[in-house]
């Protein structure tokens, strides 16, 4: 039986500059639901604790 993993867009964000194209899509799309996802998305690929120490 082929085995699968469910997809998380989570596990693609690794750099500084994936960052901001995903920030930089959401706000294009002028949908308060889909850039609160994705500032749920960019939290759970770095963890909360890893965003708390970068913020000024």
């Amino acid at each position: 039986m082929l085995k699968t993993k469910k997809y998380d867009s989570a596990d693609y964000i690794e750099i500084k500059e994936d960052i901001a194209a995903c920030l930089a899509v959401a706000l294009a799309e002028n949908d308060v639901s889909f850039f609160l996802k994705t500032i749920e998305i960019i939290a759970r690929s770095h963890g909360m604790s890893q965003i708390a120490k970068v913020s000024p």
